[in-house]
């Protein structure tokens, strides 16, 4: 009985290398592209593992498919790429997978890609200030592509690195897109994606999220995790551009970047709802009118000099990244002022110093309100302090017409001695005023000793610390001593309802009406009261 030897690009759902259908590290780029496109669309047919082999490199000048475009085709694909290279001369998306159409999309399929290195043909460097690139190449374009698995897939010198669209859920792993002018581009319904160590280094534009048309109406991109990033060496570290005139809704939301290696960033680490610019870097571009939400960055290591034109955050200037949440180390918190540009639209920005004897760890947590507005902010010491009208809100009941604490002050003010009909000036061995402001009462405390007083009209005390609202307040008076007053009265003394000033009355013993103080030229006196502003 005869036999027949079965090769492996007969076995539906097999491994097959590049090198059964031609491919050859030493052929032309022409064959070679023919080649390995014969066993992209083998695999294409009938799934399995296109394998290359260990450490080789072949040149190609075409584009590169691996996308279903009928429904007889397989769903579940793999590259291995053992470390191999292709280096490419074709000017467009040198490899793209996925699918023709989103009615070829199949939630249950699958695409692995491992351990495979993409070359473009720029000789230039995406981090070099005001060099462009010579051709529009995209290393990899992941198109209608789901359940994508990218494992140590490195990209060199293109235009794009990676490209995402209509691409979930994704998991990358030690990827890198090196040298490149946009390292990363999630583009519209980029969503459920996972980067872990995700490498984009001397890039122009680390991370791009933006939609390739006009807005994100094709698709929102959600749910997306930047994990160990590491831009170092690039212009801009990303870039979250949200799009205008879209649907209303929210096209951006719940992206995390979590514990980062952000250096050596030219510009800005991180701009939110600003207008993506590929041709200036350093601009940060106009606001967009579409909104982000809940964006989160945590830990890491965000070791830049932050100035007006380099700072860590770049917000938009009307309001559009709602739910926020910062919380990394700054270098130096005396550059806070730098670290962050605008504000979001509620959420909270917490700054820690990197363990240092001159921060020693410090941390400050910064509290914004739905409009931009700093509410809240509680330094490295425990302090809270209040912005606007917010403060500490109690339980109310029946009766209680506000149940807010939105102030507290304690200061000091020096309080004049003053008449009616002429000011008059004065000798004071003693002036001191002291008072504390609780919500809307103040309580004070002044004690004077006077001299040669040239005042005359009635006898008042000036320049209490705020205005009162419409209503008298009594005073109580410890000391009245070398004062003036009529046989039989004591004095007793309110703040008035019209001006920062305390009145003297002159109280008859047995009751009756009240007289007036008159000026003294001498005197001293000691009072403490509380009144309502």
């Amino acid at each position: 009985m005869a036999l027949t030897k079965v090769t492996l690009p007969l076995i539906d759902g097999a491994s097959v290398s590049v090198l059964d259908f031609g491919a050859d590290p030493s052929g032309t780029a022409t064959a070679n592209t023919t080649a390995i496109q014969s066993a992209l669309d083998h695999i294409r047919d009938n799934g399995g593992t296109l394998v290359f082999p260990k450490g080789k490199t072949f040149q190609v000048n075409g584009q590169l498919t691996l996308q279903r475009s009928d429904v007889s085709h397989s769903t579940r694909w793999a590259i291995e790429g053992n470390s191999s290279a292709i280096h490419s001369s074709y000017d467009g998306d040198i490899l793209k997978v996925g699918a023709t159409a989103v009615s070829y999309f199949v939630e249950r399929g699958s695409c692995l890609i491992k351990d495979l290195t993409i070359q473009g043909s720029e000789t230039g460097n995406g981090s070099t200030i005001g060099l462009d690139p010579t051709y529009s190449q995209t290393g990899l374009y992941c198109y209608i592509a789901g359940n994508v698995v990218l494992e140590n897939v490195q990209i060199w010198r293109c235009k794009t690195g990676i490209r995402t669209h209509f691409t979930f859920p994704l998991k990358s792993i030690a990827s890198s897109v090196r040298g490149c002018w946009v390292g990363l581009h999630l583009d519209e319904s980029s969503n459920l994606q996972d980067w872990d160590n995700i490498h984009t280094p001397s890039c122009r534009y680390g991370i791009l999220i933006k939609s390739t048309t006009t807005s994100f109406d094709a698709g929102k991109t959600n749910n997306v995790t930047f994990t160990k990033w590491w831009p170092e060496g690039s212009q801009v570290g990303m870039v979250i551009d949200s799009g205008s005139g879209g649907s209303g809704a929210v096209p951006i939301r719940s992206i995390s970047v979590i514990d980062p290696y952000v250096a050596i960033i030219e510009y800005d680490l991180i701009r939110l709802a600003k207008v993506y610019d590929f041709a200036t870097p350093a601009t940060r571009g106009a606001d967009c009118s579409e909104y982000i939400m809940d964006v989160r960055f945590r830990d890491g290591l965000w070791n830049n000099t932050y100035s007006a034109t380099s700072s860590a955050f770049v917000f938009d200037n009307t309001n559009r990244v709602a739910q926020c949440y910062i919380d990394v180390p700054i270098p130096s918190l005396d550059a806070e002022s730098n670290a962050w540009v605008h504000s979001p639209a509620g959420g909270e920005i917490v700054t820690r110093g990197i363990p240092t004897a001159a921060e020693q760890g410090r941390t400050t947590k910064y509290i914004y309100n739905e409009s931009g507005s700093l509410v809240q902010k509680v330094d490295h010491t425990g302090d809270i302090e209040f912005f606007g009208s917010t403060g500490i809100k109690f339980p109310t009941g029946s009766g209680i017409s506000s149940s807010l604490l939105d102030d507290y002050e304690e200061g000091t003010f020096t309080p004049v001695i003053k008449g009616t009909t002429t000011a008059g000036t004065a000798t004071y061995t003693t002036q001191t005023g002291v008072y504390t402001k609780i919500g809307d009462r103040v309580f004070f405390d002044v004690n004077l000793t006077w001299s040669g007083h040239t005042g005359t009209g009635f006898l008042r005390v000036g320049s209490l610390p705020y205005a009162p609202s419409a209503v008298f307040a009594s005073c109580s008076i410890g000391n009245f001593n070398d004062i003036s007053l009529t046989a039989s009265t004591y004095a007793a003394g309110s703040v008035r309802d019209d001006v920062a000033e305390i009145e003297f009355r002159e109280l008859l013993v047995g009751g009756g009406s009240a007289g007036v103080v008159s000026m003294d030229a001498a005197g001293a006196m000691r009072i403490s009261g509380v009144y309502s502003v």
